[in-house]
């Protein structure tokens, strides 16, 4: 509930949040109703670019680096909300 407020205080001027949606892989266009089908979305693309970008090896880029970091929802403790929270990594294991 805190979430939007904060993304509309940087939105862009023509930004137009009733026509929010993207194209699915099969090229239908999904719209987007609630912000949490927004971070939903998101995470699921993150998700997929690590994905590949581990497939695909290679030099990683400024995309990568930013979304490295994994995030996941989880439902809050106080509120009927959800939470948007950092996961650690694992730690590495130690060669005995």
């Amino acid at each position: 509930s805190r979430l939007k407020p904060l993304l509309q205080d940087h939105w862009h001027a023509s930004f137009d949040e009733a026509g929010l949606g993207y194209f699915s892989d099969e090229g239908t266009f999904v719209r987007m109703r609630k912000m949490k089908h927004l971070v939903q979305a998101v995470l699921r693309w993150r998700h997929q670019r690590v994905a590949w970008r581990s497939a695909f090896g290679g030099k990683a880029t400024a995309v990568d680096e930013a979304v490295e970091p994994a995030l996941e929802l989880a439902v809050a403790d106080r509120q009927n909300d959800l939470v948007l929270r950092l996961v650690p990594p694992a730690p590495a294991a130690s060669a005995p």
